[in-house]
């Protein structure tokens, strides 16, 4: 009986994972290269609170410090290896707590933690427009921190402090570039109209974006072809090649 049962979850298991093959996937842009702002997030203010009480009129002052503010961290741990599901030009990160009387201090704010794969290269651009390496992520896991919380305001509660408080510091921000290293398992290269895009969407489900005017692919596009034994192999379409009178090119995009 247990052996029938073992099969029958089997057959489903079989099933479902074939009919989940069959779904349309959802189309990737692919992207190996990025550039956004991150800006740390916004320290909480301090309170500006007293204690004194007619019982007690030189309690003083008891108002609680402000949270920090979430910082920006980017950690590899994503299983697509491609950039291109990042689609926000500016990150903030979360506002740290506001503090309250009864020195009861605010919360730090949440961290903000933003997925890549394995082997991309972050970089913070100055203005000059010059890269300057702040880490390489070669291990599942592995984190760096692209822009850091302010600190939290003070409140009137602190010691040696006037009776006043504090707004909470600014987030650090940051023009950061995402510099991804790791290749696709499998490239789609063609001449215009050869039938790289038919060939992609038959062993992947997935449809490259088109110009119906010249009825080419105009994005490289992410698809997988999966396998009975959850081997995963990614695949790419790169936009047709042009050719110039001395070379071959690849139409001129940004990834």
């Amino acid at each position: 009986h247990r052996q029938n049962l073992q099969q029958q979850e089997e057959a489903l298991e079989e099933q479902e994972e074939e009919q989940e093959m069959q779904k349309p996937q959802k189309q990737r842009f692919y992207s190996d290269l990025l550039r956004m702002t991150m800006t740390g997030g916004v320290g909480g203010s301090g309170a500006l609170a007293s204690a004194v009480t007619r019982a007690r009129p030189t309690a003083g002052l008891n108002g609680g410090s402000g949270g920090k503010g979430g910082d920006i961290i980017i950690v590899a741990n994503s299983e697509d290896p491609n950039l291109g599901y990042i689609r926000e030009e500016e990150i903030v990160g979360n506002t740290g707590d506001i503090g309250r009387g009864g020195s009861v201090n605010g919360k730090n704010a949440k961290d903000t933690r933003i997925s890549v794969p394995v082997g991309t290269t972050v970089y913070e651009i100055d203005k000059k427009e010059k890269r300057h390496k702040l880490a390489t992520l070669t291990r599942w896991g592995q984190t760096v921190v692209a822009a850091k919380g302010g600190q939290g305001g003070l409140g009137s509660g602190m010691k040696n402090y006037a009776p006043s408080k504090q707004t909470g510091k600014p987030g650090e921000s940051k023009r950061i570039e995402l510099d991804l290293q790791i290749q696709h398992d499998v490239s789609i290269l063609g001449f215009p109209q050869s039938g790289k895009s038919t060939l992609l969407s038959s062993l992947s489900n997935v449809q490259a974006p088109r110009d119906d005017t010249i009825e080419n692919t105009v994005f490289p596009t992410m698809g997988y072809m999966r396998f009975i034994n959850e081997k995963k192999v990614s695949l790419l379409d790169y936009p047709p090649f042009k050719h110039s009178s001395r070379s071959f090119e690849i139409l001129p995009f940004p990834f």
